[in-house]
């Protein structure tokens, strides 16, 4: 696993606007989503929120193993890029702007810049907070915050917050 975070390429206002093509036209060359790998304990999909599966064996394993976080895990590390199963490396965006991680907008809805967390298996949920005193609600760090709004069950924009 990296422990460094890159930037690939930030370029002056001057390098901007030079007539000579130095690739700033290229909204790829400062992406600055961390990507990590790591082995499937089960089979996982594209969008799928994943947490570190925390019933292995040994720590080494359980911060290797990630899992389809659902309300009970502790650790989600972020959001599945492509689909895996079970033993096999899979890609997990740890932080930065995931196009179509899973979402539950239709039982809570969810708004631009709600924070996010699992509650269904895979799913991120709006972490709503009741401000009247009498009610509880979830305490859990969030995930993730929406970046745009849905009342749907599907996908949707999200920028997954670095908890790994």
């Amino acid at each position: 696993m990296s422990s460094s975070d890159y930037i690939q390429k930030v370029f002056s206002p001057d390098e901007i606007a030079s007539a000579t093509d130095l690739g700033q036209s290229s909204t790829e060359i400062s992406n600055r989503n961390q990507v990590e790998i790591f082995i499937a304990s089960e089979n996982i999909a594209a969008g799928d929120l994943v947490s570190l599966d925390l019933a292995k064996a040994n720590n080494g394993l359980r911060l290797l193993c990630v899992k389809v976080a659902d309300a009970t895990d502790a650790c989600p590390v972020g959001v599945a890029v492509a689909a895996a199963t079970a033993n096999e490396q899979i890609e997990v965006t740890i932080k930065g702007i995931v196009e179509e991680a899973k979402t539950k907008g239709d039982v809570v809805n969810i708004a631009v810049g709600d924070a996010l967390y699992c509650n269904t298996a895979g799913k991120l949920h709006a972490q709503k907070v009741a401000e009247g005193g009498s009610a509880t609600f979830n305490t859990k760090a969030p995930a993730a915050v929406a970046l745009e709004a849905t009342t749907a069950d599907g996908t949707s924009r999200v920028y997954v917050i670095k908890n790994f």
